[in-house]
């Protein structure tokens, strides 16, 4: 890594049509940092996101990861329904997350009775669980997370919040985050988003 950075920004700017999305979005993460991007529907949050994550090129400037390591979770999962939460763990970290890694997941969670039923039969909070689970089983330098606290309840996001807490304080990774819910979290900043 260079000079401890994760990802490097430059710049970068996305338009649909002729709506201009954003524009002039520089930032450097390093290890610790914690950014909230925010704003309201349609403001191009998710699309930021995906930029950073390599699944869509900004129209102007540069994304630079300097990591190999990334775990990205948007809208849709990434969940196969006919697995079961442990089977997915296991597929999502490539079979390399060890039987307690993936105990230790599903408990942070508190999805150890779950660990054995299939995905299509759980509910919508318990499915955002399992991945944000594999953050525990598999964790990489780089987070980026789309709405992590939609469909939680209020234990499963508390628990959460202490996941994000540890891993900025102990300097674990970076982690870019989309949220509508302002949380009581050290933030190293926050990118406003307009829809103007």
């Amino acid at each position: 890594m260079q000079d401890g950075a994760v990802l490097s920004i430059e710049g970068i700017a996305f338009s649909v049509g002729r709506r201009e999305l954003f524009s002039g979005i520089s930032l450097q993460l390093r290890m610790g940092d914690l950014i909230l991007i925010t704003g309201p529907n349609g403001s191009g949050k998710s699309t930021l996101l995906r930029c950073l994550a390599g699944l869509q090129r900004p129209d102007r400037g540069k994304v630079v990861r300097h990591c190999d390591e990334m775990c990205y979770i948007g809208h849709k999962l990434g969940l196969n329904a006919t697995l079961t939460a442990t089977e997915n763990l296991r597929y999502l970290s490539g079979y390399s997350a060890s039987p307690i890694a993936l105990e230790k997941a599903l408990k942070q969670f508190h999805l150890n009775r779950f660990a054995d039923q299939l995905v299509l039969n759980l509910s919508a909070g318990q499915k955002k669980r399992v991945a944000l689970s594999h953050l525990v089983s598999n964790p990489s330098r780089l987070w980026l997370l789309d709405e992590p606290f939609a469909s939680l309840d209020a234990d499963s996001a508390q628990r959460f919040n202490e996941l994000l807490l540890h891993r900025t304080q102990h300097s674990e990774g970076a982690t870019v985050l989309v949220s509508h819910e302002r949380q009581a979290l050290p933030f190293s900043s926050t990118i406003e988003m307009d829809d103007s």
